[in-house]
């Protein structure tokens, strides 16, 4: 049974494995057949796990859903998952049984692939991946000024960037995830 610690790679360029929370029986059924294999194996073996001390977080898909239609409502609900989540709160998902992933601070969206493994090893694993695609570097500035964040936070910019805010770690502050990015998608939305 392959888990994403299974990944060597991703585990070495992340580093730092903790599970934060069990996964229910009940969203494993729900969710077998309809997700990749890994994570179901993932869930089951180690429960919801977070990533290089809060970088990378796995996540329960049902408490997700709404928070990513704020950002792509050209995407339907029911056919669309989030599988992870970062620091930031930009969200790795599958819909239709390609992975995307979405960048709230730079409000990019990219179909990277078919395969969650593939996404593994070459996004996940490789450190220039994760620097430019999921600001790796400016997690580690942020977590060492910061501290670390719990399950419901992020570091958020303020001003956001969408606003005029500027990409500086001293603009980076805690934030309660869910509350931010509910009033990043409204004002972003009002300015659009």
């Amino acid at each position: 049974m392959i888990t994403l610690l299974d990944f060597k790679d991703f585990v070495k360029s992340i580093k730092h494995v903790e599970v934060y929370s069990i996964c229910s029986l009940k969203l494993i059924e729900k969710y077998k057949g309809v997700l990749p294999e890994v994570l179901i194996n993932t869930w089951v073996e180690q429960g919801f796990q977070k990533f290089g001390e809060g970088f990378l977080w796995t996540v329960d898909p049902d408490e997700f859903s709404y928070l990513l239609k704020l950002f792509v409502p050209q995407f339907n609900a029911l056919d669309t998952q989030v599988l992870f989540r970062t620091a930031f709160g930009d969200f790795i998902f599958i819909h239709n049984n390609q992975i995307y992933s979405y960048s709230v601070v730079t409000s990019f969206l990219l179909k990277v692939g078919q395969k969650l493994e593939t996404f593994i090893e070459f996004n996940l694993s490789r450190t220039s991946s994760l620097n430019d695609g999921y600001f790796f570097n400016t997690y580690k500035k942020a977590h060492k000024i910061l501290g670390r964040i719990s399950e419901d936070e992020m570091y958020a910019y303020i001003p956001a960037l969408q606003l005029g805010g500027e990409m500086k770690t001293e603009n980076l502050y805690k934030q309660n995830m869910k509350a931010y990015l509910m009033m990043i998608a409204k004002l972003t939305d009002e300015h659009a």
